[in-house]
C-alpha cells in the first residue's frame, strides 16, 4: 500500500478527493489498498433493498420498492454460495453505500445480478462531486465529515459506520433540504 501514497497525496494536495472500494473479501478488520489509506474516502457496501426470507428454505429475494428495513446491514453474499463474498470493513471505513444486488443487462464480465463495493463506490463519488459543486473547496477530511452526516448506521459487530445519505450530506452543505 505504501507505493500508492505518493500518488494519492499528490491528488489530495491538488484539492481533489480520492474515493475507493473497501473490497469484497468479507473481511472484518481490513480493507484492500488504496481504501486502507487515510487520505482516501473508503466505501463499504450495504444492501440496496429489503430482503425477504426465502420460502421453504429458499434463498432470500430482493423486494423492489419495499421499505428499507435491511438497508442498514453490511452486504454479504448468500452464505450457501461457494464464493464467500461480502464488504470488507475496518476501523477506518469512511462510509457505506448500496452495493447491490443490481439487476442489469448481462455482459461477459457481469452476471445479470451483481453486487459489491465497486457498485457502491460510484454512488459516493457522485455525491462527493455534487458536494464539491455546492461548497467552497473542502479538505478530504471535511468531505468525509459531510458524507458521514447521516442518521443511518451500519452495525458490524460492536462498531457502527455511517450509511451514505446524499440528500442529508448536501443539505448540510447548502442549508436546503
Amino acid at each position: 500500500a505504501a507505493q500508492w501514497l505518493p500518488s494519492i497525496a499528490a491528488v489530495v494536495n491538488s484539492g481533489k478527493v480520492v474515493v475507493a472500494a473497501a473490497g469484497n473479501s468479507n473481511s472484518i478488520g481490513s480493507m484492500m489498498a488504496p481504501a486502507c489509506l487515510s487520505p482516501v474516502i473508503s466505501v463499504g457496501g450495504s444492501y440496496a433493498c429489503r430482503f425477504e426470507p426465502g420460502k421453504g428454505g429458499g434463498k432470500p429475494t430482493c423486494v423492489n420498492g419495499a421499505p428499507t428495513a435491511n438497508l442498514d446491514a453490511r452486504w454479504t453474499n448468500d452464505p450457501s454460495s461457494p464464493a464467500l463474498e461480502g464488504s470488507n470493513v475496518s476501523a477506518i471505513t469512511s462510509v457505506f453505500a448500496p452495493a447491490g444486488p443490481y439487476i442489469h443487462v448481462p455482459t461477459p464480465f457481469f452476471n445479470p445480478a451483481s453486487a459489491g463495493t465497486s457498485w457502491a463506490t460510484p454512488i459516493v463519488a457522485g455525491c462527493a462531486a455534487m458536494a464539491r459543486q455546492l461548497s467552497a473547496p473542502l479538505s478530504t477530511n471535511q468531505f468525509k465529515g459531510r458524507l458521514q452526516f447521516t442518521n443511518a448506521m451500519i452495525e458490524v459487530g460492536k462498531s457502527a459506520y455511517p450509511r451514505l445519505n446524499c440528500q442529508q450530506a448536501l443539505s448540510a452543505l447548502s442549508g436546503v433540504v
